[in-house]
């Protein structure tokens, strides 16, 4: 029995190996991880939008587990750590391993390569995740260090997201001389900006978190507009490049279970993945992968047919103007203005008595996903994948496969440093 199981095993790795060996060497590698995006996430925003995503066209459509090494529900940094180096470690840890380790990030084996290299986040740029490709750190919590190493070690030649905070914490303003960087922090700077010979970009576009899309003042780049100002800078690169994107906020959604901004926060990133697919299709050299680190709220699918308008508008805005228009006519036909306000013709609902204004909240909530929890959960999270060496993603079972398969293919060792 052992016998067989070591021949077993020697098998799966040979056919593993051979199959990175035939696979196309892609030039480019984008990798983008929806932070707190589960299927659940995708379904709902699917049905708010009236129609497919742009993540729904990639050929490659498969999930992957995501416990941590020491707990079955992953914290991002343990999530990115996997994403970023191939290897499961502690929840808390950032690119290092529980025996203190320091793990090589698939962004650092990229500029080993020669390779230009960008990180794009509407989180903190020293938040668990972006922190995974640009430091090495014991636990989340130091920022300050994940920050200084971002800035004066890693350097990426692209680095845009919140956290002006930390970065006046650390003296930044004062020390940019010492850094290769021009540095933005509004809108139309960034989309003003363009490279000098030897400069790198930093943008830093809000004092902690940028801000949710429906929330998104005038000064603050969308999304999509920072991730084109990466690709227009790095596609420069004779060598290639790699850039990481992260849609961070869908995670902070579902953490205060706010399902309307949660759905935009998701239809937001997903007009940065067609940005992406777009320029993926164009060029034919560019592997684009999309992902997750973790589903964040048990999004949960609600009772009866689920109403896009409830959804989109939010259920304590569609009850107002249901409960409005009953005040300035208390006549109206009720039947008709669910209808006309909710999309709703089936009126049932769970509860049976109380007030008015309860029995037209029941109704629409009734109508709407809900969250379970205010926590991460243990869902398998999507895979997706386009471009050359995409096939290799569909057998991948863990999230720190995705990452060795992430590293092989940028020519460096399975998960980094060992």
């Amino acid at each position: 029995m052992l016998l067989a199981a070591v021949l077993t095993l020697a098998l799966l790795v040979t056919g593993a190996s051979s199959a990175l060996a035939d696979a196309p060497q892609p030039k480019n590698i984008i990798y983008m991880i929806g932070d707190g995006m589960g299927h659940v996430q995708l379904e709902v925003a699917r049905l708010v939008k009236g129609g497919p995503l742009a993540m729904d066209l990639f050929p490659v459509q498969h999930k992957a587990a995501n416990a941590s090494l020491d707990n079955a529900v992953t914290d991002s940094a343990a999530a990115g750590t996997a994403h970023a180096t191939g290897y499961r470690t502690n929840n808390g840890m950032v690119a290092m391993l529980p025996d203190g380790r320091e793990l090589t990030s698939a962004l650092r084996i990229a500029q080993a390569a020669g390779k230009a290299t960008g990180v794009v986040v509407t989180d903190i740029v020293y938040g668990a995740t972006p922190g995974s490709y640009l430091a090495t750190v014991n636990n989340r919590s130091e920022q300050n260090a994940i920050l200084e190493q971002a800035l004066f070690r890693t350097q990426p030649d692209v680095l845009l997201g919140g956290g002006l905070s930390v970065f006046n914490a650390i003296g930044g303003a004062d020390r940019l001389a010492e850094t290769p960087y021009d540095f933005v922090t509004t809108r139309d700077a960034l989309l003003a900006w363009e490279p000098i010979s030897g400069r790198k970009l930093l943008g830093l576009f809000a004092s902690s978190t940028m801000s949710y899309e429906l929330d998104r003042p005038a000064n603050e780049p969308h999304i999509v507009e920072m991730v084109h100002a990466a690709l227009e800078f790095l596609s420069q690169s004779d060598a290639g490049f790699f850039l990481m994107v992260e849609g961070s906020r869908i995670d902070h959604a579902g953490h205060a279970n706010d399902l309307l901004r949660g759905i935009h926060e998701t239809l937001a990133f997903d007009q940065a993945v067609e940005l992406v697919l777009n320029f993926a299709e164009e060029r034919g050299d560019t592997l684009v992968v999309v992902t997750a680190d973790h589903e964040t709220g048990g999004l949960t699918a609600p009772t009866k047919k689920p109403s896009p308008v409830v959804m989109d508008r939010g259920v304590s805005t569609v009850a107002s103007e249901i409960r409005a228009a009953l005040n300035q006519n208390p006549d109206a036909n009720i039947v008709e203005l669910f209808a006309r306000y909710a999309g709703i013709d089936d009126l049932t609902s769970r509860v049976q008595a109380g007030n008015l204004d309860e029995l037209i909240r029941s109704v629409l909530s009734d109508r709407a996903f809900t969250y379970t929890t205010t926590n991460h959960t243990a869902a398998p999270v999507p895979v997706l994948a386009f471009g050359p060496g995409a096939e290799l993603f569909a057998e991948v079972e863990h999230i720190a496969d995705m990452g060795r398969l992430t590293i092989e293919l940028l020519g460096g060792s399975a998960g980094g440093d060992r």
